[in-house]
């Protein structure tokens, strides 16, 4: 069976459920892109499920990577879920938030040691230069 019409009968299999009155929820995947439903209700913005956030967008979209949502910076997983803590992206550490998961910039406290996220979020290392202060970095991006 091809591609094409494996969708249409999942389509059509959802479509027939809805139009029986049976309750759509959970994720679906249709045409490669994974939805959200709650009561047959396409779900948008954040949500939570099973204790994990999750970004959909105003279509119902699951977004990954890298997201501006009002105005403040997500990482999301592969999974779509919202990453929290010290994430590593492309080459370069960031710090998300543990609690809300937004990502942080300039100075930053975590386990006892200061770290300095550039505005771009990522960790800094080596020499910096700070509002005109020099500042040495560790490799691990610990303020030495």
């Amino acid at each position: 069976m091809n591609y094409a019409v494996k969708l249409n009968e999942k389509a059509l299999s959802f479509i027939y459920s809805v139009i029986r009155g049976h309750s759509i929820d959970g994720w679906k995947l249709i045409g490669g892109t994974w939805y959200y439903y709650k009561n047959s209700t396409k779900q948008t913005g954040w949500q939570k499920i099973n204790d994990t956030w999750y970004y959909l967008d105003a279509s119902g979209k699951m977004l990954t990577d890298w997201q501006k949502v009002n105005g403040k910076w997500y990482y999301l997983e592969t999974s779509g879920s919202m990453a929290t803590g010290w994430k590593y992206v492309r080459g370069r550490w960031y710090y998300l938030d543990n609690k809300n998961g937004d990502m942080k910039t300039g100075w930053i406290k975590v386990g006892g040691n200061w770290y300095y996220l550039n505005s771009s979020g990522a960790m800094v290392t080596g020499s910096q230069t700070i509002d005109g202060k020099v500042y040495n970095f560790a490799s691990s991006g610990e303020w030495i």
